[in-house]
């Protein structure tokens, strides 16, 4: 990363509410290096503002319109290669971190993070370091969990969801009630917790499913 100054870290902050540019210019204050250089509520804003200010850092919501967060990103790192990404999510966009992150984000912070918690994850990624495991606050499960989840998983999780036993599950997707109890298993390990119905709630909380 290459920055404009050898102790401050330019930041974008892209976001459709303008109370989060406060929330996070509060969080950041004057003790961190990080400075915010420019605030954008959509996606053509946004990638219009880093071509004229060239941030250092970015940190993208996932819900921005036009384009949305995603694909923001992805053109943000076509112009600008060296530019650090974070996508900043809700629990009702965590289904959508993958796709951020092979769009080119570094990682994901949750929007419900206490503020501290925000700024390391800020700072680490600033710092060319990983990010670390960031919690959604109502759920106590990390957010890494989730991505953790196969595409089979989250099928088999949103049938769960939809008050089918595992024999039926096995019925409606043409495998056996046995590899159907494995991926319960698996799911209930990734998530962190020991019922299917914990796993339920916490997907139906985070938006993962409907």
């Amino acid at each position: 990363m290459t920055t404009h100054s050898s102790s401050r870290v330019f930041c974008l902050v892209a976001d459709p509410h303008p109370v989060v540019w406060d929330g996070i210019r509060s969080i950041v204050g004057d003790a961190s290096p990080i400075v915010i250089v420019a605030e954008s509520s959509t996606g053509v804003e946004t990638v219009a503002l880093a071509a004229r200010r060239r941030p250092d850092l970015a940190l993208i919501s996932l819900n921005l319109a036009g384009p949305d967060g995603v694909e923001t990103i992805a053109e943000l790192l076509r112009s600008n290669p060296n530019l650090i990404v974070v996508a900043f999510v809700d629990e009702g966009h965590i289904h959508r971190v993958t796709a951020a992150v092979d769009a080119g984000a570094v990682g994901a912070i949750l929007k419900s993070s206490a503020p501290a918690a925000i700024l390391r994850g800020l700072c680490a990624a600033a710092a060319g370091q990983g990010l670390p495991p960031v919690l959604a606050e109502k759920s106590g499960t990390p957010l890494g969990h989730l991505d953790s989840l196969s595409p089979r998983e989250v099928q088999i999780l949103t049938l769960l969801a939809s008050g089918l036993s595992n024999r039926q599950i096995a019925t409606h997707l043409y495998i056996g009630a046995e590899t159907v109890k494995t991926h319960v298993r698996h799911i209930l390990a990734k998530l962190e917790v020991d019922r299917r119905s914990a796993a339920v709630a916490f997907a139906l909380r985070s938006g993962l499913i409907d």
